[in-house]
């Protein structure tokens, strides 16, 4: 079956029409996806099947009907040279004693003003999609504070970040390095998605919850815990 965003590839080239509308607007991969991906080591596009399940952390709601989603997924089981999964993710953040959403913003390299990654969000595709794949590029922690986007929400989260372990001005200013991978899928909308599970990413007992875990590392220290 032909992926549904199929129009926006012509290899090794992404039509921006997909976000922007208009006119076709050819760009490279690297530059289509601002970025986003280590340079020179974006892969694909790789056919993603109907009912394979990604997820992410994000501020933002998962839409419906033509409503345009986010590109930027993670693929919830093993994919490709992703070993682990999701669950692997949430137990890696325990085990590191810091939040899943102070986890992920490392490993996925979101910057503080980009996103509060309030919720965690778990989708399964309802059609093939094409997508491209490969590791986060490392992002600075924060940018410049520019008065005219950065908000009390930035100071806490950037003060949270800092309770966590990771302190800028301690050297800890670049996010990155964990061997994440990611996917960057445009023109996805959400008539194609089905959103099956979401909850509080700043609450541990919802997220086990929502993904049936039952006993996570109390922290660094707990050398009694095994991984099930």
């Amino acid at each position: 079956m032909q992926a549904v965003n199929d129009e926006w590839f012509k290899h090794p080239y992404i039509n921006m029409a997909y976000k922007r509308g208009g006119a076709a607007q050819w760009q490279g991969y690297q530059q289509a996806t601002g970025g986003g991906f280590n340079k020179g080591g974006i892969e694909g596009p790789y056919l993603l099947p109907a009912g394979m399940e990604l997820w992410k952390l994000s501020q933002n709601a998962v839409g419906g009907g033509d409503q345009g989603l986010s590109e930027w997924w993670c693929a919830r089981k093993p994919f490709r040279q992703q070993t682990g999964d999701l669950k692997r993710s949430v137990e890696e953040a325990a085990l590191n004693g810091v939040p899943l959403h102070v986890y992920v913003r490392v490993a996925s390299c979101v910057k503080i003003n980009w996103n509060t990654l309030d919720n965690l969000q778990i989708i399964r595709l309802n059609s093939p999609v094409k997508a491209l794949w490969g590791k986060f590029a490392p992002m600075n922690l924060v940018e410049a504070k520019n008065p005219a986007y950065w908000t009390d929400k930035n100071d806490l989260r950037l003060a949270g970040m800092k309770k966590a372990g990771y302190d800028p001005q301690a050297g800890d200013a670049v996010l990155g390095g964990m061997d994440s991978y990611q996917l960057f899928i445009p023109g996805m909308r959400g008539k194609h998605v089905t959103l099956v599970g979401q909850c509080d990413a700043h609450n541990k007992r919802a997220i086990s919850s929502l993904l049936g875990i039952r006993d996570l590392p109390k922290g660094p220290k707990d050398l009694d815990w095994r991984r099930k």
